[in-house]
């Protein structure tokens, strides 16, 4: 990473959006068409480069949350290779999650960390709306992120098999949802002012519906179209004002060059050369210094609230080396100008209600996600009641088990066993 002397920040805050649905809705194969133009065999040629993992090539699903750029030019046309020294008017963060059961926890912790500003439901058209898929959904809706609903694989899905799968969609999001579906077809497309519909959708008022085909192209403009047509949910300018606070979501120990940490810059400005506190580790911050920042489009000197960034540090004059491998232990690592004390928590009080046939007693362990921090949690008061159960709503306090986290009153929290088991509000910090 050398030092840059010209680009300092993005033209516009790149949105963030989240890609979420059923392990055969083929969303590693959409993500490759969306940001490399070229259309999948049928037989998952798309998606082989965008896999890591030997699993993941063996089974073909993911098991890791991944994040790409789709780059489009000021007229919303595609980019897929950008001229040395050139920008895109507009740059989308796409998260592709995990559709399979046993990888949930790799994919609520994207999309808590992420804080997307929409997310993006797959759905196979012959199967629709499916297990998986109601949970990704009911994730979505506690975080209150604004659906979009895409339907895949058309190409194999005849008229009528289409048609049963597009009126239960529709049904669910009226019924459970209760939002207005909105059609976005390449048949009716250019009767839809795609400004109203983003607007509408950022408002949490409808759920688009769109329908793709990876293997023919169909409908990949058209939502080449809309994303281009979304804006950020957040109110940047004001983000950017407050106090630096990176959640890290992963960190890596790079050859020739140290360690870089990964993740979104959610309030404040950061600029190279600063002194910023890393931690909780073990209990404690750990003084860095900020040696270079990449964001979507290369190395910068500045990045604002709303960017991914992967920042280089190093530890601060007078701080021992750092280690990576205590760094990639923790979950729910935070770079802040000054940490606070009083939000360094070892137990919690959150505000919460039960879902599904489950319960909750004194005692019981489960996983716990809130913003960047994903950790085991044991129940140690429900609030004078014994037992919760499914559709109760009670304050419980929760000891972290793994380490300290980075929290604060106000920050939705999600509590998951297999499935999500509970959702809430986080109302008190113990540190």
């Amino acid at each position: 990473m050398k030092q840059q002397t010209s680009q300092t920040t993005l033209p516009k805050i790149p949105l963030r959006l989240t890609l979420a649905g059923d392990a055969d809705a083929g969303k590693t194969t959409l993500v490759s068409v969306l940001s490399k133009g070229i259309l999948d065999d049928g037989l998952g040629s798309a998606r082989k480069d965008l896999l890591q993992h030997t699993y993941e090539k063996e089974s073909g699903h993911s098991s890791s949350i991944i994040s790409y750029v789709l780059s489009y030019s000021a007229d919303c046309a595609p980019i897929y290779s950008l001229a040395p020294g050139t920008h895109p008017a507009k740059c989308i963060h796409l998260f592709d999650g995990c559709g399979l059961q046993k990888h949930l926890k790799a994919t609520v912790h994207g999309m808590t960390s992420a804080a997307p500003d929409y997310a993006i439901i797959l759905l196979n058209a012959k199967t629709g709306i499916t297990t998986m898929a109601k949970e990704h959904i009911g994730i979505a809706l506690a975080l209150r992120i604004p659906l979009i609903f895409v339907l895949s694989k058309i190409d194999t899905t005849t008229p009528d098999q289409f048609k049963t799968t597009l009126d239960s969609v529709e049904l669910s999001i009226k019924d459970w949802i209760q939002r207005i579906p909105v059609q976005i077809f390449e048949s009716n497309g250019n009767g839809i002012a795609m400004e109203g519909v983003a607007k509408a959708l950022a408002n949490n008022r409808i759920v688009p519906v769109l329908a793709v085909s990876s293997v023919s192209g169909e409908g990949m403009g058209k939502l080449h179209e809309f994303l281009c047509s979304l804006q950020s949910r957040d109110n940047n300018e004001l983000l950017a004002k407050a106090a630096i606070e990176v959640w890290v979501r992963k960190a890596y120990n790079v050859p020739d060059v140290g360690i870089v940490v990964e993740g979104l810059l959610r309030t404040g400005k950061l600029k190279a050369g600063q002194t910023l506190q890393l931690g909780p580790i073990s209990g404690r911050f750990k003084s860095v210094c900020v040696k270079s920042i990449v964001t979507c489009t290369g190395e910068v000197l500045s990045a604002q609230a709303g960017m991914e960034v992967a920042i280089r540090i190093s530890a601060s004059l007078g701080e021992k080396e750092l280690n990576i491998f205590d760094i990639k232990k923790e979950k729910g690592l935070v770079l802040v100008t000054k940490f606070e004390k009083a939000r360094v928590a070892k137990a919690f009080d959150a505000q919460i209600v039960v879902l599904r046939k489950a319960f909750l007693k004194i005692g019981r362990v489960m996983a716990a996600h809130c913003n960047g921090m994903s950790q085991s949690v044991e129940i140690e008061d429900l609030g004078g009641d014994t037992v919760l159960s499914q559709g109760d709503k009670g304050l419980i306090k929760c000891k972290l088990i793994d380490s300290d986290a980075y929290m604060k009153p106000g920050e939705y929290i999600l509590f998951r066993s297999e499935l999500t088991t509970a959702i809430g509000v986080v109302t008190k910090i113990y540190p």
